[in-house]
This record gives C-alpha cells, sequence and structure tokens, in this order.
C-alpha cells in the first residue's frame, strides 16, 4: 500500500465492533444500575425492595459481579483495540503530513491515561491525525468537525464521572451506594453517545487515510 505505514481497514472494522459491544455492555449496566437503586433506596427507606424486582442482597451481589466482570472485560478490551487504532492512525497521519510540531503517535494514545492532561491533549492528537491529509487546508490545530467535539465532550463527561464512581466504589454504606448508582446511571448515556460517535470517527479518519493513498473507501 502506497503513502501509509499501516493498512488501518481491518483494524478499524474491530474496533467499531468492540465499540458496538461495549454500547450492548453499557445498557446492561445501566439496567443493573437501576435495578441496584430501587433496591438500595427501599432499604434506605425502611421499606420491601420491590416484588418485581425478585431480588434480595446475595441475588444483587451476584448479579452485579457477573455483569461487571463482563463490563470490564469488554470495556478494556475496547481501549486496547481503539489505542492500537489511535497509534496506526496517528503513524499514517505523520506519514501524509511530516511535520515537527504534532503530537507523536505514542503519545497520542499515552495522553488519554495521564491525569489531568487527558482532559485536551488526546483532542489535540486527533485534531492532528483528522487534519493530516492530502490537500487539508490550515494548520494540525484547525478545529474538529462537530460529531468530533460532542465526542470529545462525551467523552470527558464520562471520565470524570467515572473517576467520582470510582472514589464511591469502596464505601458500603447506603448513602454513598446510592450516591455510587446515581453517578454510574448518569454516566451510562454519555459513554454510550461517546463510544457511538467515536465509530463514526474511526470510520471517516480511515476512509480519508486510504483515500490518500489510492485505495477504495472502507465503508462504501
Amino acid at each position: 500500500m502506497t503513502g501509509l505505514d499501516f493498512d488501518t481497514r481491518r483494524l478499524a472494522r474491530w474496533a467499531i465492533f468492540a465499540l458496538r459491544t461495549t454500547v450492548l455492555a453499557e445498557i446492561a449496566f445501566i439496567a443493573l444500575s437501576i435495578m441496584s437503586l430501587q433496591y438500595y433506596t427501599a432499604l434506605q427507606n425502611g421499606t420491601e425492595p420491590p416484588a418485581y424486582l425478585g431480588i434480595d442482597e446475595g441475588r444483587l451481589d451476584i448479579f452485579t459481579a457477573v455483569i461487571a466482570s463482563g463490563y470490564a472485560a469488554v470495556y478494556f478490551g475496547t481501549i486496547i483495540i481503539c489505542a492500537f487504532w489511535v497509534y496506526r492512525s496517528a503513524r499514517n497521519a505523520q506519514n501524509i503530513m511530516p511535520t515537527d510540531d504534532r503530537i507523536s503517535p505514542g503519545m497520542c494514545v499515552a495522553w488519554y491515561i495521564v491525569p489531568i492532561m487527558n482532559l485536551w491533549k488526546p483532542y489535540q492528537g486527533m485534531k492532528h491525525i483528522w487534519n493530516s491529509r492530502a490537500g487539508a487546508e490550515g494548520v494540525l490545530d484547525s478545529p474538529l468537525p462537530t460529531n468530533a467535539k460532542l465526542w470529545w465532550g462525551a467523552w470527558v463527561i464520562t471520565t470524570l464521572l467515572g473517576n467520582f464512581s470510582l472514589r464511591l466504589s469502596g464505601q458500603s454504606d447506603l448513602g454513598s451506594l446510592i450516591t455510587l448508582e446515581t453517578v454510574n446511571l448518569t454516566a451510562g448515556p454519555f459513554s454510550i453517545a461517546a463510544a457511538i460517535l467515536f465509530a463514526g470517527l474511526i470510520r471517516e479518519i480511515t476512509d480519508m487515510q486510504e483515500q490518500n493513498a489510492g485505495v477504495a473507501a472502507v465503508f462504501e
């Protein structure tokens, strides 16, 4: 293949499949949060949990362990696949538009796990990937399209709520458990939106890079 370091078409398909699976896992996690919130609220109010839940504390613990384990497996698997896609797409972008003032492919991935900096540096890296295409006007830091901005907003909100949820996860009193499930329930829709929007970006960027290299569009 001419002009690119990596053919990311197959990896893009896997990343999109993983993101769709993440959406399904998130829906299951939202259902668990609703069930748990109703259960803990009933206990706090000194009433019996709704009969339609059909659960006690033991069953809820089992449901939580199963769904949380499955969710974690899907989530971290998706992160790994998408990290490979980001790195390889950044390498391709660097090849299409070589310049010294860009975020390196490695840091396009690494910034996601650096506290504080992960609130804006990965977005800048995505700008550099998006704006590195043949015939592109402007500079690497030109604004991204609306769907990319919405993706980043949803991702940041999900990250902040996730950090708050992690801090609450070690608490065992009913008030903290109710707050935890409320936070999880709030984060769910943003997480789903971020996954769907990122899948769209993967499609667009992969197609743009392949077209720059004279290859037919990936998702025609």
